[in-house]
């Protein structure tokens, strides 16, 4: 989806980059997803006329920051098309058929429980809003050795897949998605994370978990989730979870 991400950016930007530009004027529809369109309503604009010489040279590192991010997404763009190109994947659609009967309920029965904390990850252990293996254990046994997938000559059974979940939760594209389109939905967040597993095999091929600035931001996430999870067990131990609770900063934490 970063293809049709990148294409929905260049059309909101081409759009907007017209001296024609009225106010009261219709822009679009622009298509946001496969299923999703926008129209955008021009109310108005604000100008904000660089004075100093700060002021100057800071729209231009801003300028110059957002045209190099363009671009870098322009060429991550053409290496995954690249590296994806000639690869296919083909679902079991029986399998399938099954998986989603048994995930979707679940899924669903969590985001209407918790709305306002319902996030794009799913099948990630430790939180309410995602989907606990356990709770369709029964009938991802039935067909856990089957194949789900094949792409590359290379079978994937379910129980596969469910060992690369543990490492990759699924990412949905929409994920405000209808029961209708759950199906092709999970079938999509499938594919990115195949995706995505091979993004990193080939991030190893080239070296990069070699590069000092990504050692440097490895370090910072590992020690931010130790952190996180050493919070985790404290306040548990003492009886409390609500890291944000002004008593368990100060009696606890």
């Amino acid at each position: 989806h970063y293809p049709l991400r990148r294409q929905r950016q260049m059309c909101i930007r081409d759009r907007f980059h017209s001296d024609n530009i009225q106010k009261g004027q219709i822009i679009g529809p622009i298509k946001l997803d496969e299923h999703s369109h926008t129209l955008i309503r021009i109310n108005g604009w604000t100008r904000r006329p660089v004075i100093t010489e700060k002021d100057k040279q800071q729209r231009l590192n801003d300028i110059k920051e957002k045209e190099i991010s363009v671009a870098a997404m322009d060429i991550y763009v053409d290496r995954i098309r690249n590296l994806m190109r000639g690869k296919k994947i083909d679902f079991n659609k029986e399998t399938l058929i099954k998986l989603v009967e048994a995930v979707a309920p679940v899924y669903f029965k969590a985001q209407e429980k918790s709305k306002t904390k319902m996030q794009k990850k799913f099948w990630q252990m430790g939180d309410d809003s995602q989907i606990n293996l356990d709770d369709v254990a029964d009938q991802v046994d039935e067909i856990i050795n089957q194949t789900l997938f094949v792409i590359d000559g290379q079978s994937w059974t379910v129980a596969q897949f469910e060992q690369e979940l543990k490492v990759h939760p699924l990412v949905f594209r929409n994920p405000k998605m209808s029961k209708r389109q759950f199906g092709e939905q999970f079938r999509l967040a499938i594919a990115d994370m195949i995706r995505d597993r091979y993004i990193t095999a080939d991030a190893y091929e080239q070296g990069y978990d070699r590069e000092k600035k990504l050692k440097q931001r490895y370090a910072v996430w590992a020690d931010n989730l130790k952190a996180e999870y050493m919070r985790q067990q404290i306040l548990k131990e003492a009886g409390s979870e609500n890291a944000f609770d002004l008593a368990a900063v100060q009696n606890i934490l």
